[in-house]
């Protein structure tokens, strides 16, 4: 599948079908490509049926009610991890089964449509163009296990191809769009309609030279001169001597000492009387170079443009991550808080004013209970016989006791100091 001129794309999708179809004995085979108003129509296929390809052609991205737009999108579901390939396709030789498990409302939002259609094995492979999906390949049939890795594989390494067809397609399609090309194609093609001069490839002579040509090289009221001369040259250029019958040779340069762009068709023709005569078709492309330069400049610029933009992009996710970074820390500074306010630092027990609200809310509720004040008596003799670090391992080692004494039933708070 050779893709070298426009006009083949068509041709070409058609051939992936045909080709993946015959590879895989399956019974459908589509190529689908995203569009302008976020649908995924397909752009060649065979086997679907008539309702099922026109209900699909009109299924919107952001709908996301089956594999193939959540796969565009890049939202799949949990459930589509089951089986999905390690490539990032979407393959399943047992879809009946698969949809058996799941209740009508998931069903309709899963992959209704291809059940109701009675496929059993499908493959559904994203087409990329520059890290983004712009389309997939669609295999399926009523038979299970009909994917085999073999077809996947064949059909995951066609879809680059894909990729690049269809970027090729779409910068063609915008270059013929434009005005300045449609005036380089016109010009090019009038132009070399008309024999512009013809010369003895023997003596250089000029045998026959069109009339506007005449006035555009401003040779009116000249005598004969040898071709180089027409183009300022004091001898035969490369061209000329490469020449041999019946060679054609295309050129294109700009001519310094007339100013212009010139574009030249030439062949070597043999003539009856023997002389060996060189035939020049040549046109004025100035204007559509000027033109092309200035597209191909807008082209750069807008090439900037793009990289600025992916790069302001990165700015703004690396600014949005430290962002996030900051947002996270200040929620565990505010639960850091949290803690620190409602428990006790030595302990690590609830604080009073933890033991204050849990208490309001038992009361709230006039549960049954009851509240049980410890006071550790002669503390203060500890702390001056021992030091206040013994004193704090002691308040420490009754918390411990009665946490370990009581259990999860209760709720055991230090209300400060010895209590």
């Amino acid at each position: 599948f050779q893709f070298t001129q426009s006009g083949e794309k068509q041709a070409f999708l058609d051939g992936v079908v045909r080709l993946l179809q015959r590879e895989s004995q399956c019974e459908c085979v589509g190529i689908r490509v995203l569009d302008e108003d976020g649908c995924i129509p397909y752009q060649s296929y065979t086997g679907f049926s008539h309702d099922f390809w026109e209900s699909e052609n009109h299924l919107k991205v952001s709908a996301e009610d089956c594999s193939c737009t959540r796969l565009v999108k890049g939202r799949l579901h949990p459930s589509d991890y089951k089986i999905l390939s390690s490539s990032g396709s979407i393959c399943c030789n047992a879809l009946q089964q698969l949809g058996d498990g799941f209740s009508p409302e998931e069903l309709a939002l899963y992959r209704g449509a291809c059940v109701r259609e009675g496929f059993q094995s499908i493959a559904i492979v994203p087409i990329f163009q520059r890290g983004v999906i712009v389309g997939i390949v669609h295999i399926a049939d009523a038979t299970p296990d009909k994917v085999t890795p073999g077809i996947l594989q064949c059909a995951e390494f066609l879809a680059p191809l894909l990729g690049e067809v269809l970027a090729r397609d779409q910068l063609e399609r915008s270059l013929h769009s434009t005005q300045a090309n449609q005036m380089i194609l016109s010009s090019i093609v009038s132009g070399i309609s008309h024999l512009a001069y013809v010369t003895n490839l023997t003596t250089w002579e000029v045998l026959h030279l069109r009339p506007d040509l005449n006035v555009l090289l401003g040779l009116q009221g000249q005598t004969s001169k040898k071709c180089y001369q027409l183009f300022g040259y004091d001898s035969p250029c490369a061209k000329c001597a490469c020449l041999e019958t019946p060679t054609k040779v295309t050129w294109e340069e700009y001519n310094p000492l007339l100013k212009l762009h010139l574009l030249a068709e030439r062949k070597a023709v043999r003539w009856p009387d023997g002389q060996l005569v060189d035939m020049v078709f040549v046109s004025d492309v100035t204007k559509q170079k000027e033109a092309e330069l200035k597209l191909l400049a807008s082209n750069e610029a807008l090439r900037k443009n793009v990289q600025e933009l992916e790069s302001l992009s990165a700015s703004l996710e690396e600014e949005i991550a430290e962002r996030q970074d900051a947002q996270e820390l200040l929620e565990k500074k505010n639960k850091e808080i949290q803690y620190i306010a409602y428990h006790d630092c030595l302990t690590n027990l609830p604080n009073r004013a933890s033991f204050y609200k849990r208490l309001a809310q038992e009361l709230y509720q006039q549960t049954t209970g009851a509240v049980i004040f410890i006071d550790l008596d002669d503390l203060k003799m500890v702390n001056d016989a021992f030091g206040h670090a013994y004193g704090d391992a002691l308040i420490q080692a009754a918390g411990n006791c009665i946490a370990s004494a009581v259990g999860p039933q209760a709720f055991i708070a230090r209300l400060g100091g010895d209590e």
